[in-house]
């Protein structure tokens, strides 16, 4: 096929540019896929979790649009924290952990559960008995394992409770189901690799005990990363992995997952602008779950199709929710998050501008991490009395009951602990270092709040491929702005234009462009860390661009010096 001549022409006049395009996509290709492949001396997880921190931070100003999100509006968080033994044991506030178990299940449990929420996920595991059954009681491990599984089965059947546990295979296993990409643990072995103790799971799921509350135990390992969430962890079953993956069955759900589960298969009235869209809709069909009760470990086989099965790329907000502004602004002792309630707009490329120029953070400290986490939190204090919410007294507006409508009612309410002795923590990009059941809170609030449209952990090649054609375009958009700019600053500042008013205008509009880059991908579905390794390389070539620019400048000046002197 001839081409017309205006094409040919064009083609003439352009060849040397295009061919400097393939050359320079041809190298940032190659450096990524290195990178990626090779990870020498761990480079790319070092630079993914840096810039996972760094696009968090600058992004989470813009999260659902700077608006409380619908994921927001039915997540809770409930803390057993300090404050909660200083509210039930006034006279003794040293809290007691592991907890009593009548103090757990009665006094914070079974309160949260008889709130009416849709689903309450448990995040304390029990490899270990509490070590009381009541209050300056004692007792065996056994005793007060029986006397837990006595307690959660007479909880209220109608709310789903998920008891997080930690399913883990052998190293063996790992080896030789490496192709899955998650855990696989046969149906019989699941005793050898679980936390929960094997008595409270025989109280709770095995022999003719009396029908109880609707309990199932949940995966929720943790991989070491405050941004990517596994939804279906791992597997189990009959046969290996493979053959169960290609069925979409045997999958152990996460909490989030689970948790997403129940509140769509009975979502409440008030809650139909979440259950209505689309996306929604389409992740709670590929999620199936068997009718059968849960297997005598307490697990349930998920069917799970389509993006069901995948692993999310978390996204953090900073802004609170309006309910959580109401009860703060009448609340003693809270007023820590009222600057996250008036963030200004400036934020964002304040933390840009920090993370960027690394001594200026160091210089500063870490000012960027916010106190308060965007998700819905209260008190296990708040459960029992006004100690928490409202002036001294209380008002209708701010007690148990108001509290417990508006937090827990018809809502997904997980239980986590904020204790040192529980030493349950992990780093949040925008929070620093939290209670781990944050990390499930944020991946179920993300579900709901996008459905099957969550970000992906993992760009996929061709998203991968477009982000290094952007970082080659605005490689060369820029090269052609540097150049641009030191012809017309030099004339109208001969000898300093070009080697001061050339870099600082450079710079700036770098700084614009990559802020301007980032926020727009923010709001794709490109997972951030994958973002991070073309936008840095894109700084780094711009930023090297520049010093060879000023290099040769410099080796001009002296060379016409040795010149004049000879």
């Amino acid at each position: 096929m001839k081409l017309p001549p205006w094409a040919r022409s064009f083609a003439r006049r352009h060849a040397a540019r295009f061919r400097r395009f393939l050359a320079i996509l041809v190298i940032v290709v190659a450096v990524e896929a290195v990178v990626q492949v090779a990870n020498p001396f761990g480079m790319e997880d070092a630079l993914k979790e840096r810039a996972a921190e760094t696009l968090q931070l600058v992004t989470a100003p813009f999260y659902g649009g700077g608006r409380e999100t619908p994921g927001q509006r039915a997540v809770t968080v409930v803390l057993i924290d300090p404050e909660y033994f200083r509210a039930i044991r006034p006279q003794n506030a040293k809290p007691i952990w592991p907890m009593p178990v009548d103090m757990l299940t009665m006094g914070v449990i079974r309160r949260i559960v008889d709130a009416g929420p849709k689903a309450v996920f448990v995040d304390i595991a029990f490899p270990d008995a509490p070590r009381e059954i009541v209050e300056n009681g004692s007792n065996s491990r056994a005793e007060a394992l029986d006397a837990l599984a006595l307690r959660l089965n007479q909880l209220n059947r109608d709310v789903p409770i998920f008891l997080g546990d930690s399913i883990t295979s052998s190293s063996e296993e790992d080896e030789a189901n490496l192709a899955c990409g998650l855990d696989f643990v046969p149906s019989g072995s699941i005793r050898a690799h679980n936390l929960i103790a094997g008595r409270l799971l025989d109280g709770l799921f095995r022999g003719q005990m009396t029908p109880g509350a609707r309990l199932e135990v949940v995966d929720a390992s943790w991989r070491g990363s405050a941004t990517d969430y596994q939804l279906a962890p791992a597997t189990t079953g009959e046969g290996n992995c493979r053959g169960l993956r290609q069925e979409g069955k045997g999958y152990i759900a996460s909490p989030a997952l689970a948790l997403f589960a129940a509140y769509a298969r009975n979502c409440p009235a008030a809650a139909r602008d979440i259950c209505d869209r689309p996306a929604f809709a389409r992740l709670a069909r590929s999620i199936i779950i068997p009718d059968t009760p849960p297997s005598p470990d307490g697990l349930r086989s998920y069917e799970l199709h389509d993006k069901a099965t995948g692993e999310m790329s978390l996204r953090w907000g900073i802004g609170l929710s309006g309910t959580m502004d109401r009860f703060f602004r009448n609340a003693n002792g809270t007023d820590a998050c009222f600057d996250q309630f008036y963030s200004g707009s400036l934020d964002p490329l304040k933390n840009y501008l920090l993370h960027l120029f690394g001594p200026i953070e160091r210089r500063l400290g870490k000012p960027t991490h916010r106190r308060c986490v965007y998700i819905d939190t209260i008190s296990a204090a708040a459960l029992l009395d006004n100690r928490r919410f409202g002036a001294a007294g209380g008002t209708a507006d701010t007690g148990p009951q108001a509290i417990q409508d508006a937090f827990l009612k018809d809502r997904i309410v997980l239980l986590g602990v904020n204790l040192p002795q529980a030493a349950d923590k992990f780093a949040s990009p925008i929070n620093g270092a939290i209670p781990g059941v944050y990390m499930h809170a944020a991946a179920v609030e993300n579900l709901l709040t996008f459905g099957d449209r969550y970000h992906r952990a993992e760009a996929g090649i061709v998203g991968w491929f477009l982000m290094i054609v952007v970082v080659v375009i605005l490689f060369h958009a820029m090269t052609w702005l540097w150049e641009w700019l030191c012809v017309r600053l030099s004339a109208v500042a001969p000898g300093w234009g070009m080697h001061v008013l050339a870099p600082l205008s450079y710079l700036l509009i770098m700084f614009s462009l990559g802020s301007l880059l980032i926020l727009l991908l923010s709001y794709t579905d490109l997972p951030l860390t994958e973002i991070a390794g073309p936008v840095i390389t894109l700084h780094v070539i711009l930023f090297g661009g520049m010093i060879v620019n000023w290099k040769d400048a410099l080796i001009r000046k002296f060379a016409g010096h040795r010149e004049e002197s000879a």
